[in-house]
């Protein structure tokens, strides 16, 4: 009995070879081609394809070396000159780069390798391809595969003459296709895989179509060949589409972001949040504050192939897992920052591309600069001391030079005006400064209630007149609109101290004082129209840039302070006589309460003038004085001496005026005179000094104005100007 001999190896995958030695991250079976977003692949890569090799015996068992005898029944015997064809190719080997001739194999090819099955190749619709081996066994030669770039699903092309595969790849594509032999119909019954599966009645024809086919992989193993199209940036710049920033809770360290923007998952292997900051920093250890500027990497999102967004999630369960991401920055602290939100995108292709010399990354070019809120209340400040402050201005209207440059002439009349602005105080406080982050301001804190409970009014600035003053009134509670050069006002906040009831602030922005080592805040107020009106300060830190219930520090209250009077000093030139000129004073006209007898006397200041006064206790206006003085030679500010006028006896005196308040002055004015000077007011470099003395009783004289003696005044300098008549 006869039994058929089959064969059970199966039949190898072809070999690739190539064509020009391997680029960074290529192998055999791995093709690379490489451009970037806005450049074309400047040149493709390719390999051979070709048979697999096999044993002498193997090729002996198939009869590759038989000759048929000369009988009637077709036996063979093998052929003597089969031998030098063995021993020629019994070490023959493949070179590790071949070029782009075609390449014969040196070897013994697999007899029943009758070409190449070519799976997943993309633009194929999802057929496979095949493509025979060309030559008469032993000298059987393969094709090349060629990958070049071309637009997405463009179909493969051959070149029967040149037995070229050009495969297209879009940028950032990769793909990979498996590559078997196939066999013959009659090669089928060889098998002896396939005869099994008849024997055992599991044979089909679609079974035997893909033994044929080369898909059977017991059969005709595959082999995977990647192709990839390496970009070196990512085909799509990032941008925030809606970026968001926020701390959930009060303590919290990090910052919460939340966005969605579109990205290309082929190209982008992962995007990093960048930030960057300038924070001011007040250390004790050194003289005074700076900027430090901070960055850090805040977070890294991994992209796969297939996402087309950027999701920063505030907590989503994105992943199907029941633990949410959070997307979030850690700063390790609770201060405020304004903080630039930028970011990288990196490709997917890093290991195709020289490292540190070559762009792996795109950046988002249209950074978002957020505020992230502070998360914790301030400590309180540190109060060191409250001052009155005054800002001085001077301007002049319609001055006009005349023809000869020593008198300005005008139609309406020249005026120089100097105004000194009271109604300020300045509060100084401790370092350091910037406790609860970017933006801390001075708060003044106070309710605009009508009436306050006694429990609160520890908690709030409070304002009254001075008693010892006739004048207005003070606002009977303070208002926003009380509040000048303010750099920010809230309401409805909360203080620490108290649960339930809320304040209102006024804030302002310090500054540092480098002499003193204090930080210091200008308030400027309007408390009403009393004279001199007492203020007590509520102060806290307040930032404005925090979570709900964390913007204000516990209050610190400030010792009483006196707001000075705002006042007005002008000298208009008379337009016919060179000589005149009118001084004015203007300003809130305050009377003092005094004990007086009979007269009241100035000595001193103001000398010789009198005034009678019938009442014990009356009520005195302020005195103006007025002097002329003289710029002297030498130029310096301090070169003023006073000018001097003819005096009693034939003495000379300094030209002195003293005048009393305007009780009923039409425009207003506390103060209004006409003086007549020595010379033309602008021939010479004068200058009028004006002073205001607030009168009060005295029984001694330890003022120094020479008032003592019962019934007797003193004077007390509150305003002095000096206006250079130019």
């Amino acid at each position: 009995m006869l039994v058929a001999y089959t064969r059970f190896e199966a039949v190898p995958s072809p070999v690739l070879v190539q064509t020009a030695a391997a680029t960074l991250g290529e192998s055999s079976a791995r093709l690379v081609l490489r451009s970037n977003y806005n450049l074309a692949a400047t040149s493709g890569s390719q390999r051979h394809v070709v048979p697999p090799a096999a044993a002498e015996m193997l090729a002996e068992t198939h009869g590759m070396f038989d000759v048929p005898l000369t009988d009637s029944r077709g036996h063979t015997r093998l052929d003597r000159a089969a031998y030098a064809t063995i021993v020629a190719r019994d070490e023959g080997a493949l070179p590790e780069i071949a070029g782009t001739v075609q390449l014969v194999v040196p070897y013994l090819p697999d007899p029943l390798a009758r070409g190449v099955t070519l799976s997943g190749l993309p633009g194929s619709g999802g057929k496979d391809m095949q493509i025979a081996f060309a030559g008469t066994w032993p000298a059987v030669g393969g094709f090349r595969l060629a990958v070049q770039e071309g637009k997405a699903n463009r179909p493969p092309h051959w070149d029967a003459a040149a037995r070229v595969l050009t495969v297209y790849l879009a940028k950032a594509e990769q793909v990979t296709i498996m590559a078997s032999s196939y066999l013959s119909v009659a090669d089928v019954g060889v098998m002896g895989m396939c005869k099994w599966l008849d024997d055992c009645r599991r044979s089909t024809p679609a079974l035997l179509d893909m033994a044929v086919q080369g898909a059977h992989s017991m059969i005709t193993p595959a082999r995977a060949i990647r192709l990839v199209h390496a970009v070196q940036q990512p085909l799509l710049e990032p941008e925030y589409r809606d970026l968001s920033v926020f701390k959930v809770q009060k303590g919290d360290t990090f910052a919460v972001l939340d966005d969605l923007f579109p990205i290309d998952g082929k190209s982008t292997a992962k995007f990093e949040v960048v930030a960057e900051w300038d924070e001011p920093v007040d250390d004790l250890n050194k003289p005074k504050w700076e900027v430090r500027h901070g960055k850090a990497r805040a977070l890294e999102v991994i992209i796969e192939p297939v996402d087309e967004d950027v999701v920063l999630s505030p907590g989503a369960d994105e992943t199907g897992t029941g633990q949410p991401r959070v997307d979030k920055h850690e700063f390790g602290d609770t201060k405020h920052r304004r903080v630039m939100y930028g970011g990288v995108a990196t490709t997917r292709f890093a290991e195709y591309f020289p490292q540190g010399t070559t762009p792996l990354t795109r950046p988002v070019t249209r950074p978002v600069t957020l505020s992230v809120p502070s998360s914790a209340r301030p400590p309180a400040p540190v109060v060191q001391y409250v001052l009155p402050t005054f800002d001085w201005s001077t301007f002049e209207e319609h001055k006009q030079a005349s023809g000869d440059g020593t008198y300005s002439r005008a139609v309406a009349g020249p005026r120089i005006i100097s105004r000194r602005s009271g109604n300020g105080l300045r509060v100084y406080l401790d370092r350091p400064w910037f406790s609860s982050g970017d933006g801390e301001l001075v708060g003044v804190v106070y309710s605009s209630a009508a009436s306050v409970p006694e429990s609160l009014k520890p908690l709030v600035t409070r304002w009254g007149a001075d008693p010892i003053y006739k004048s207005g009134s003070v606002h009977t509670s303070p208002r926003e609109e009380h509040f000048k050069n303010t750099a920010a006002h809230a309401h409805g906040l909360t203080l620490d101290e108290v649960t339930g009831p809320t304040f209102s602030v006024a804030a302002y922005k310090p500054d540092y004082d480098e002499e003193r080592g204090l930080w210091y805040a200008d308030i400027e107020i309007e408390a009403g129209t009393a004279y001199f009106p007492f203020v007590r300060l509520a102060l806290a830190r307040y930032q404005p840039a925090a979570l709900p219930g964390c913007h204000l520090s516990r209050v610190v209250l400030a010792d009483f302070a006196q707001l000075t009077a705002t006042r007005t000093a002008s000298v208009a030139f008379d337009t016919v006589d060179p000589h005149r000129v009118t001084v004015r004073v203007g300003g809130i006209r305050p009377r003092t309460q005094v004990l007086a007898r009979e007269v009241r006397q100035m000595q001193g200041p103001g000398s010789g003038h009198t005034q009678e006064i019938g009442p014990l206790l009356a009520d005195v206006l302020p005195v103006y004085e007025v002097a002329l003085e003289e710029k002297e030679p030498s130029g310096s500010n301090f070169g003023w001496a006073p000018v001097l006028e003819a005096g009693p006896h034939g003495t000379s005196v300094p030209f002195l005026r003293m005048f009393e308040p305007n009780k009923k002055d039409p425009q207003g004015y506390a103060f209004s005179a006409k003086l007549a000077l020595p010379e033309p007011a602008l021939s010479r470099p004068y200058r009028l000094v004006i002073r205001e003395y607030e009168l009060f009783s005295s029984d001694d004289d330890q003022s120094g104005t020479g008032a003592g003696g019962a019934g007797k005044l003193a004077g007390r300098l509150v305003y002095a100007d000096a206006i250079e008549l130019r």
